[in-house]
């Protein structure tokens, strides 16, 4: 019996908007985004050894990115964030940043979910944004295209999606929430 696909909205990203002190924000990526893919990039070497026909081939490391295209959209956090970014076009450590990945299918057993907050496992890493482009034509909407380039290895933990105020607030531990 064939089973139905997962839809494309399982797997979902948040992007550190901003932060002070201990305290950070994160928001998810979503208003006006029509296209989203994280690549892994994976460095690969093949090998043929003497004494065998056949090559071996294994995984060196991932750099992995995120390349986005959106419509622009007035008072969301991300598209905020992204437009202060296109405005100073940053280098260096000025154009650093973090994400989260987590799917709506790998929900943390070892926390009690509640009426109003739901638990996942995500991953967890250091990047930095890169602008392509904003614009598009006099017909569409303004648009643009990021790329968000990890860095690093990544951080296993906890994303809570807490619902109690109507709006999601994403939090992120690599403690077992309670």
């Amino acid at each position: 019996m064939a089973k139905t696909p997962q839809q494309r909205s399982a797997v979902q990203h948040l992007l550190l908007v901003s932060e002070s002190g201990s305290s950070e924000t994160f928001a998810l990526i979503n208003e006006g985004v029509t296209d989203l893919t994280e690549e892994f990039n994976p460095d690969e070497e093949t090998l043929k050894y003497v004494a065998e026909d056949a090559k071996t081939s294994f995984v060196k490391s991932y750099a992995p990115s995120i390349s986005i295209s959106a419509a622009v959209v007035a008072d969301d956090p991300v598209c905020d964030y992204v437009r202060k970014k296109i405005n100073e076009l940053p280098v260096g450590a000025n154009s650093d940043t973090e994400y989260i990945r987590f799917c709506l299918l790998d929900k943390a057993d070892d926390v009690t979910p509640t009426a109003n907050k739901a638990y996942y496992i995500g991953y967890r890493r250091s990047a930095s944004i890169s602008i392509g482009n904003i614009g598009g034509s006099a017909e569409d909407y303004l648009s643009t295209e990021i790329t968000i380039n990890g860095k690093g290895d990544q951080t296993k933990g906890y994303v809570t999606v807490d619902k109690t105020t109507g709006t999601p607030v994403y939090t992120w531990s690599t403690e077992k929430p309670e």
